[in-house]
């Protein structure tokens, strides 16, 4: 299933996934323009609203297999 066919709060991004892609938690910090402390509040998965700017910076994201769809 494409990106383009799921609505974008519909998907989970984990923590450690965006990680590996940026290098660090200050690389997605300095992406997003907010401190590297909220991106270590964010937990084991990234909160909705932060996981659409990320997507809509590195679509490379949604390719990640171990994505899941919210219930």
């Amino acid at each position: 299933m494409t990106l383009k066919s799921k609505a974008w709060f519909n998907v989970s991004m984990f923590t450690k996934h965006v990680i590996q892609v940026y290098g660090s938690r200050q690389a997605i910090a300095d992406a997003l323009e907010i401190t590297v402390q909220a991106v270590y509040q964010w937990g084991d998965v990234v909160p909705p609203l932060r996981a659409y700017q990320l997507l809509d910076l590195r679509p490379e994201l949604a390719d990640n297999p171990n994505q899941q769809e919210a219930a």
